[in-house]
């Protein structure tokens, strides 16, 4: 009796232990390389990578479908990086991205989640962001090239949002599509006394009546000096619109008074087949300060 007892606590050991390797969770990680220090004897880097997953503890090809849908295929990894950055992306547990992050040709691993709020390349999916204007976060890899990856996967637009650590300082990006680079503080949820606003978006739907082509929004401004002041708005409107503003002109007596203003964008041409989206601005000025609230136009629908 005793000895069946101890056979019994060993197969449950043994269950155990086969139940913790197969049901370790994996998830997509990027895995940013040096490959500079790839050793002569492998023919390609995505050798050089391959042997280097297969050397982690546990680690599993993964059966992927060919991009024909017809038949599938082993591969070690999801996705390689040549262009901004040099990588590869691949499902991995936490043990194995720890043995990674040892190696000397390791320059960092991103979890794929923030890649995605990143904007590095291959993260985005282009179901979601097909036809949208995408907010990313600033870091993980050059502004432009989030940019670059919104366009790839099928955006209009992009606006680059610094986060914590990157403070208040912008840079002038050369992006393919339109951009915009906002603050720290300008992502942030708004107050209800702050008179910065988000960026104004309109969408012309080419499949619609024409009475979508003339869309307005309203906005409410709260004076946030001390005594009286005069702001009085500049438009400098997207290509192919007209933006009007309406009062043009905001007098404020005292401190926390409220005024509300309404901007209508009307379209007047349309754009080149090739051409999604356009961007200008609206800048409330006082002599002194100056407020700018970006403006975003996308044309959707456009004829082929």
């Amino acid at each position: 009796m005793g000895t069946l007892w101890v056979w019994a606590l060993a197969l449950t050991a043994i269950l155990l232990s086969f139940g913790h390797v197969y049901t370790e969770i994996t998830q997509t990680f990027i895995v940013r390389v040096r490959n500079d220090l790839k050793p002569s004897q492998f023919l390609d880097v995505e050798e050089w990578y391959s042997t280097t997953l297969r050397s982690l503890t546990s680690y599993k090809s993964m059966t992927l479908k060919s991009e024909s849908g017809k038949g599938e295929k082993q591969r070690d990894f999801v996705h390689v990086y040549k262009t901004v950055f040099n990588g590869f992306a691949a499902r991995l547990t936490n043990q194995q991205v720890e043995e990674l992050s040892n190696l000397p040709q390791v320059l960092g691993i991103i979890g794929f989640p923030f890649g995605a709020s990143a904007c590095l390349p291959g993260s985005l999916d282009k179901k979601l962001v097909r036809g949208k204007i995408v907010v990313c976060d600033r870091g993980g890899s050059p502004r432009a090239a989030k940019g670059l990856a919104v366009k790839e996967a099928g955006g209009v637009g992009v606006i680059i949002e610094n986060v914590d650590g990157e403070g208040e300082g912008l840079s002038a990006d050369p992006h393919l599509i339109p951009g915009l680079a906002i603050t720290e503080s300008g992502g942030k949820p708004h107050k209800p006394w702050d008179i910065n606003y988000p960026a104004i978006s309109v969408v012309f739907d080419m499949s619609s009546r024409p009475s979508k082509y003339n869309i307005a929004v309203m906005r409410t401004a709260t004076h946030v000096g001390n005594g009286s002041s005069s702001y009085s708005v500049v438009v400098t409107p997207p290509r192919g619109a007209k933006v009007t503003v309406d009062p043009p002109k905001m007098t404020f007596t005292e401190k926390g008074q409220k005024k509300s203003y309404v901007v209508r964008i009307q379209m007047q041409s349309v754009p080149p087949v090739n051409l999604y989206a356009e961007s200008g601005k609206l800048t409330w000025t006082d002599g002194k300060h100056q407020v700018t609230s970006p403006l975003m136009v996308v044309w959707k629908d456009l004829p082929t």
